[in-house]
């Protein structure tokens, strides 16, 4: 994350240029780090409802799967960060929704949200927590603090050195925070096997308190 903007602009100005990146997105948040939440009612149905402010190409960078409707695209960015949404299958489900798009929705009690898309599902912090209702909104171009980079699998070497080399030329006070998606998957697969561990670990003393119980019985 850059949170000065002006070192943000260079950066994404920067990392533009080099051929082997695919694509360049924007966002105030970012799938497996951060979101917010925010009480949302449809119909006098209300959710807690997860949030993620994007900017440009955001959605396309991070693959996400436009089901229906249209994207939060840059020639709409005005009209668009004042009221209209890309919600997930999951909202439709919880909420009881026919048709999706052009449904009002309310935030927090005094902000009316258009949903313009849908989007399949994601799990936005790893496969360990469940999917929840989700929205995606147009954020403000002067909040933007993550780039998300996309590059082929055999140029993601040389797109992080290049990165590095470019962050450290023009932000050279604060250290290089890259990282890579998949880094954030292994979190999950490391809190994974840790649960798993402890579950063995219970399982193995169930099994000797057991013996020891059913030796009691049998002396």
């Amino acid at each position: 994350p850059i949170n000065n903007h002006s070192y943000h602009i260079a950066f994404r100005d920067a990392v533009k240029t080099n051929p082997k990146i695919e694509s360049v997105g924007e966002s105030e948040e970012h799938i497996g780090r951060s979101s917010f939440n925010r009480s949302v009612e449809y119909q006098n149905v209300r959710y807690e409802v997860s949030i993620l402010d994007i900017g440009d190409d955001y959605f396309q960078t991070m693959g996400m799967k436009l089901i229906d409707g249209r994207e939060l695209v840059p020639e709409l960015a005005e009209t668009d960060k004042e009221k209209s949404i890309i919600i997930n299958t999951k909202f439709i489900e919880e909420y009881g929704i026919q048709n999706p798009l052009g449904q009002r929705v309310m935030m927090d009690d005094t902000i009316p949200l258009e949903s313009v898309g849908v989007m399949d599902n994601i799990y936005l912090y790893g496969v360990w927590s469940k999917i929840e209702p989700m929205i995606l909104r147009r954020g403000v171009n002067e909040r933007m603090r993550i780039l998300a980079i996309r590059a082929s699998e055999e140029n993601l070497k040389d797109v992080n050195q290049f990165l590095e080399n470019e962050w450290k030329e023009l932000i050279p006070n604060h250290p290089y925070s890259g990282f890579f998606q998949d880094d954030l998957m292994d979190e999950g697969r490391e809190i994974n096997k840790n649960i798993k561990n402890i579950y063995i670990f219970l399982a193995f003393i169930a099994t000797i308190l057991s013996a020891i119980g059913l030796y009691t019985l049998v002396s």
